[in-house]
């Protein structure tokens, strides 16, 4: 179940025994048949039962299934506390706070202070049993509350006492959310934002404490994340967890735990739901960081997937009885109906709420014109991410495993009844992009087969996500399938089982920022920049277009003074920049290639600077074959960087060193342009000794020696 049971004790009793038995899924029976069944999970039998799929589903590589008890046994007081409902009104003449609280004991007084104001009113017996007071709070030239990207999360305090007897405690993100599911637009406080991010696991799933959530939020929210879905094959999130999120400001869509099978609608499964939603309710619906109620995960698509019609695909229980209680319980976000769920089919990508893997399961191009369809991609972009060198050598002893061995193919997930695995769909994709075989790889070279799988899958989600990111595309969101592994080796995370960062994560980071710069292969049309502000406050700098030619080094640059208005997308050409056609793209193909990348900087007022390089059809034509290579260390107010610089392109660049760990890494070095990247030490030099480079377009590594402050 997803709510607490409680059993009641005569007072009194000195000791009590408590005995749990949880009876096999496969000895349960059916209430009846299903009218389809599922190839997600063995048992039909789950579809009655409230438990976590994960670790139930062949294929998806990770935990075991979950039994047992989550969270704590503990003690509570026979007294019954009272219910308190918190909700936002806004409308064109202003906005409201709504605090209700209703109590089966007689009490007199309902007080709250809210943002440091004192309210108070009086309760009114609404029955023999049941005492109500009702406060509306004017919430006029209060600050609202923004996801990270686009503003300040700021929070008010709410206290809530009834006869002076303090109940409950809440910080109140104050946000208006309206959202347009048909062409997946949500905007908060009347502006548009693009939602960016992950699918979550539960912790209970995940085992994490308290702590590491709260780390791995930040560095959700690090990497330019801004929302996360939490998903139906797990569970719901704790409050904890919301209130990490509130306060740095990431949006979550929390998925209901039902997912790919046809449930139940009888009245007692009904009973049993209702009871598991006013519960969660009570937790989480006052936080501002959730703005979206999802009832299923896949249940539409799975029953379409079957070749079903419409009248046996849709089910009562999403589309009537969570809608009216998700609007009753969960007031201030968004209900809809299924992920996927709109559209002619729920397979189609051009209207509403979709699953993407085109890029990724079915191995489309990655200049795929599908991706401009896509309206909001609730779970997209699924590869085997391979983790960096030193976690293969914690996880496996060697930064090179058999790619074949159990042990590997354990962690590597995949589809049910397929011939294929995702480390299938990655080296696709690496042979697209860097021309070599990946067989003959696995055969002659593995540590070179790791180096490029490391890069391919991260340099497909970049390229993918900055296509959705600029003004030539109507996508409203995008969100990885999945933000963190379940078992050591490929999996679909970005974050691998030691909970570090993989290369992928790396590589994407580098789209995701509020203030970029992106590039645009528009093959005829030539390259353009797309200079993207989502903060609420102009941005003034300078866009550098840098061509860089076959051997890295750059060609003739042009810069351009630029301010950029709050919440904009500039366009800008590339070819119209420099006044001249130069055919960047190798569209016309007059003769051989003489531009492979374009480069784009913006450097901010401050030096601060965000790029994006757009390669010319794939990596293979930049190839930096000698390179002049500087480093140094500065102290700086975050703490110590590393500032690189280098006469070449160098393509996402490897940085170890057993000294120190690096905050970012696999880095874009232009250039021209040299780029700081933050370490911490792991002794108190500040003197890095050994510093080793690998680019993905230089044949060797290269290593530093004594680096030093400059």
């Amino acid at each position: 179940a997803f709510h607490p049971w409680r059993i009641e004790f005569e007072p009194g009793m000195s000791q009590v025994v408590l005995s749990l038995h949880f009876p096999s899924i496969a000895s349960q029976t059916t209430t009846g048949r299903a009218p389809w069944r599922t190839g997600l999970v063995r048992y039909q039998q789950l579809r009655e039962q409230r438990v976590v799929l994960l670790g139930r589903i062949p294929g998806w590589s990770g935990t075991g299934a979950l039994v047992g008890v989550r969270g704590n046994i503990r003690p509570v007081d026979r007294l019954p506390a009272p219910s308190v409902s918190v909700r936002q009104q806004h409308d064109a003449t202003g906005s409201w706070l709504v605090v209700q609280v209703q109590h089966s004991q007689q009490v007199e007084y309902l007080s709250v202070i809210f943002a440091g104001i004192p309210y108070s009113a009086e309760f009114i017996r609404v029955d023999s049993g049941t005492w109500r007071s009702t406060l509306t709070l004017p919430c006029a030239g209060l600050d609202r509350w923004f996801p990270h990207t686009h503003g300040r999360p700021t929070l008010h305090t709410l206290e809530i006492r009834t006869d002076q007897r303090l109940i409950s405690t809440l910080s109140i993100g104050l946000r208006d959310i309206v959202f347009s599911e048909a062409d997946g637009n949500l905007s908060i406080n009347n502006e548009s934002i693009f939602c960016r991010g992950a699918c979550w696991i539960t912790p209970g799933v995940l085992e994490l404490t308290a702590g590491t959530t709260e780390s791995r939020l930040e560095q959700v929210r690090v990497a330019g994340f801004n929302c996360l879905r939490v998903v139906g094959t797990s569970g719901y999130e704790s409050g904890d967890f919301y209130d990490i999120c509130d306060r740095l400001g990431i949006l979550v869509w929390q998925d209901l735990p039902f997912a790919s099978m046809a449930y139940p609608d009888d009245e007692a499964f009904r009973r049993e739901i209702r009871e598991e939603l006013e519960w969660q309710g009570r937790q989480i619906a006052h936080h501002p960081a959730l703005v979206m109620i999802c009832g299923n995960s896949d249940v539409y698509q799975q029953s379409t997937l079957l070749g079903l019609p419409e009248q046996k695909r849709l089910q009562p229980l999403f589309s009537d009885h969570l809608r009216r209680w998700c609007s009753e319980l969960f007031p201030d976000a968004t209900y809809i109906e299924g992920a996927p769920s709109i559209g002619p089919l729920p397979t189609h990508l051009s209207i509403g709420v979709c699953s993407y893997y085109g890029i990724g399961a079915y191995r489309r191009p990655l200049d795929d014109r599908s991706v401009e369809m896509v309206r909001f991609a609730s779970e997209c972009l699924g590869f085997a991410n391979v983790p960096g060198p030193q976690s293969l050598k914690a996880l496996f002893g060697t930064a090179a495993p058999s790619p074949v061995s159990p042990e590997w193919k354990r962690g590597v997930p995949r589809d049910s009844a397929t011939g294929w695995d995702f480390d299938d769909v990655r080296d696709h994709y690496t042979e697209a992009l860097f021309g070599e075989q990946t067989r003959d790889l696995r055969f002659s070279d593995l540590a070179r087969y790791f180096e490029l799988s490391r890069l391919s899958s991260g340099i497909a989600m970049a390229n993918t996500m900055a296509r959705w990111r600029t003004d030539a595309s109507a996508c409203g969101g995008a969100l990885i399938w999945m933000l963190h592994d379940l078992a050591p080796g490929a999996g679909w995370g970005l974050i691998d089982a030691l909970g570090q960062k993989k290369p992928a994560f790396h590589i994407l980071k580098t789209v995701l920022a509020p203030v970029q710069v992106l590039v645009t292969d528009e093959n005829f049309d030539g390259h353009f920049a797309h200079l993207i502000n989502e903060t609420s406050v102009q941005v003034c700098g300078t866009l550098t277009l840098l061509p860089i030619l076959s051997d890295g080094r750059p060609g003739r640059r042009v810069n351009i003074e630029v301010t950029l208005d709050s919440r904009s997308n500039v366009r800008i050409s590339v070819d119209a920049a420099f006044d001249r056609f130069q055919d960047s793209t190798w569209a016309y193909r007059f003769g051989p290639m003489t531009i492979t990348a374009m480069a784009a900087v913006f450097t901010f007022g401050d030096g601060r600077s965000v790029d994006h390089v757009c390669l010319v059809k794939s990596l293979v034509g930049v190839n930096a074959t000698e390179c002049r290579l500087d480093a140094s260390v500065q102290s700086s107010r975050q703490g110590p960087l590393v500032t690189l610089s280098s006469d070449r392109l160098l393509q996402w660049t490897y940085l170890s060193s057993e000294d120190i760990t690096f905050e970012d890494n696999y880095v874009n070095l232009i250039p021209g342009f040299p780029k700081s990247v933050e370490f911490r030490p792991k002794n108190r030099e500040t003197t890095i000794g050994r510093l080793a480079l690998k680019p993905a377009n230089l044949d060797r590594e290269i290593l530093l020696k004594d680096v030093g402050v400059s």
